[in-house]
This record gives structure tokens, C-alpha cells and sequence, in this order.
């Protein structure tokens, strides 16, 4: 180990990578608060036990843990990188696919986990969500009612379907209602 005279402290020639080079303790400790490693490896811990918390590099420009990551009073802000790519993936352990994207547009995606995402919803216009697949909806309510009687023309139908997917029939579409 060597500390050169702008402080910084360097420590070469470690014997292997999983070696700590660093670690820290309060008085009364039976386990360091504090470690790292020589391959930048960071784990902390309460001091009563073994360190149970790790930050670690998985791979080119990917920093990772096997915990939980928590944000307290504040906002995560993801920003940065070209239009279109993915911010947040989730999937579960033995999926060969993400089951949610997150995209850096707003697009979110979803899928089963065991195949490519094939559900999405997007802003499509200021006030307007869309997704080119079908919603299902449990309760819908509406807040712009208003009375009618006289019916214009017939111009589109809405095809509506129960909770298995099987169709109801249809709801018609006017050109007016007055």
C-alpha cells in the first residue's frame, strides 16, 4: 500500500480480485459495516452481522446489486441516451423475456415473461392514452354525459366482449344524437 501526496491511497497487487482491501468497523462490531474489494466490489451491514448489502459492476458500463434499491423523499430521474430506448425492465427469474418495459418516450410495454412483449400503451395526443391492443376494463365510467332521444345515422359499431374474451354483440356508433 502506498498513499501518495495528493492523499490518494493506492493499493497494487492485490492477490486475487474477491480480496478486501478495505474494511470498517465501529467499536463493539463483531462484523464490518463497510467493505470493498479489489474488484471495486462495495458491501455494507449493521455491524451485528454479516455485511448484507452489495453494489458491485455485473459488466461494461452496468452497475448492480442483488438487494433492494430505495429512493426516501426523493425522485428517481432517468435521462439521457437516444429517443426510444428502454429505462426501466422487469422480469422474473427463468424468464427468457421482460414481462414490463419502460420506455425513455413514455411507451410502456408488457408480456408474459416467456415471450416478446405484446401489450403496450402510449400517449398518442395531449389528454389521450392509446394502445393498439385491447383494454379491458372492469368498472368504465363517463364524465360527459348528457340526455338524448332522437337518433342520427348508424356510422361505426364497437364490438363488446365479456371477461373470457368472447363477444356480446355490438354498441352502434351515430353520426348524431339530439
Amino acid at each position: 500500500m502506498r498513499i501518495s501526496g495528493d492523499g490518494k491511497i493506492t493499493w497494487e497487487n492485490a492477490s486475487a480480485s474477491n480480496k478486501y482491501l478495505l474494511e470498517m468497523r465501529v467499536a463493539g462490531d463483531s462484523y464490518p459495516r463497510f467493505k470493498i474489494r479489489a474488484d471495486g466490489q462495495i458491501e455494507w451491514g449493521s455491524g451485528s452481522a454479516a455485511p448484507d448489502v452489495t453494489l458491485y459492476r455485473s459488466g461494461a458500463d452496468t452497475l448492480a446489486t442483488i438487494n433492494r434499491f430505495v429512493i426516501v423523499s426523493n425522485t428517481l430521474q432517468l435521462s439521457g441516451g437516444s429517443s426510444g430506448i428502454s429505462v426501466i425492465n422487469i422480469s422474473v427469474a427463468g424468464d427468457t423475456n421482460d414481462r414490463f418495459k419502460l420506455f425513455n418516450t413514455g411507451v410502456m410495454q408488457w408480456g408474459s415473461g416467456s415471450s416478446p412483449l405484446d401489450c403496450s400503451l402510449h400517449r398518442r395526443a395531449a389528454n389521450i392514452l392509446n394502445t393498439p391492443d385491447r383494454l379491458e376494463v372492469g368498472t368504465l365510467g363517463v364524465g360527459n354525459s348528457a340526455a338524448g332521444s332522437t337518433l342520427g345515422n348508424v356510422v361505426k359499431k364497437i364490438e363488446v366482449f365479456d371477461n373470457a374474451g368472447n363477444s356480446l354483440g355490438f354498441l352502434a356508433v351515430y353520426d348524431s344524437i339530439s
